[in-house]
């Protein structure tokens, strides 16, 4: 089997484990967005309910990173969908095409992924939990939220890094054409 046989199958196998790497990133951003988003709500009416709670509402800046985080689970799918369509096509203009989504997919992991473990380690990293106050529940739900938050981290690092072999892979199969 000729290298551009081995270069479109291995960038199939490869295009399907970013999108189904991309649409865990997006799943898991909407969730923690919503989480925090939710958070503050809350925050805030218990803060105006009792004037006196003097609450801290602040995200610390969750909102807008998991929003990030939903944008690149849609770049990442796109750029999976014209990467998988240019392995089909022939044309210098899809693998340009390919190349260009490519090329900002992997800066989008790789931003998104720095962005959100910056966030994790401020928020206490995998010491989030440990902390002897609050309930049973409290701790779950803390540590649930721990889980997801390094889910998206690994899913985001993981893009970026077959994002990378897939871009080689891409430049194979097209010197081999």
């Amino acid at each position: 089997m000729a290298i551009g046989g081995i270069a479109s199958i291995g960038n199939i196998a490869l295009r399907v484990i970013l999108i189904i790497s991309a649409a865990v990133i997006i799943g898991l951003s909407v969730n923690l967005r919503n989480y925090f988003e939710n958070f503050v709500y809350v925050c805030n009416l218990t803060n105006e309910y009792y004037q006196n709670a003097d609450l801290d509402c602040n995200d610390y800046g969750w909102t807008p990173t998991s929003r990030y985080g939903i944008f690149v689970g849609v770049w990442g799918m796109v750029a999976a969908f014209v990467g998988l369509a240019a392995t089909f096509a022939e044309s210098s203009v899809a693998f340009f095409a390919a190349l260009a989504f490519d090329g900002l997919a992997w800066i989008f992991y790789l931003a998104g992924a720095v962005a959100m473990t910056v966030k994790f380690k401020q928020l206490g990293g995998d010491s989030l939990c440990n902390y002897t106050g609050g309930t049973d529940a409290d701790y779950r739900e803390c540590n649930n939220l721990k889980m997801r938050i390094q889910a998206d981290l690994a899913f985001m690092y993981i893009g970026f890094a077959v994002t990378i072999i897939a871009l080689v892979l891409l430049f194979l199969g097209r010197r081999s054409k």
